[in-house]
């Protein structure tokens, strides 16, 4: 294949990328919830839209009764300073 034929490809797939961020960018309510979701966005759905951030949300785990018993030990063996 030709040098000038590779670029001919390369540019036409560059503008085809480009036009469509530019689409999906600034009508992100044209798209289905899954694309939407893979630009970072949420669902219009509002029970689908807060099952997303549950999903990607950190937990909170309560500490264990052990876990407080050693950090209890470890301040009182190396005091508590401010």
């Amino acid at each position: 294949m030709s040098k000038k034929a590779k670029g001919t490809i390369w540019a036409v797939l560059v503008a085809l990328m480009i036009a469509a961020l530019v689409v999906f960018m600034r009508f992100p309510q044209s798209l289905p919830d899954s694309a939407v979701l893979w630009l970072g966005g949420l669902p219009l759905d509002p029970m689908a839209a807060a099952y997303g951030v549950l999903k990607q949300g950190p937990i909170i785990v309560r500490p264990t009764k052990f876990i407080c018993l050693v950090l209890l030990i470890l301040i009182l063996a190396l005091g508590w300073t401010h």
